[in-house]
């Protein structure tokens, strides 16, 4: 994966699976990549 979907995830929930493209820093704050986030509830992201 190569990371060019990432996004910030500013509300909601997203399944996630673990992918190399994220740091666990970034995944702590939030980033996610629109490529393969599965939304959980309904989401507002930024770029």
């Amino acid at each position: 994966l190569c990371g060019a979907c990432k996004v910030q995830l500013t509300s909601g929930q997203v399944h996630h699976p673990d992918v190399p493209a994220l740091t666990d820093e970034e995944r702590a704050m939030g980033t996610v990549l629109a490529c393969c986030a599965i939304p959980e509830t309904d989401v507002t992201v930024t770029e």
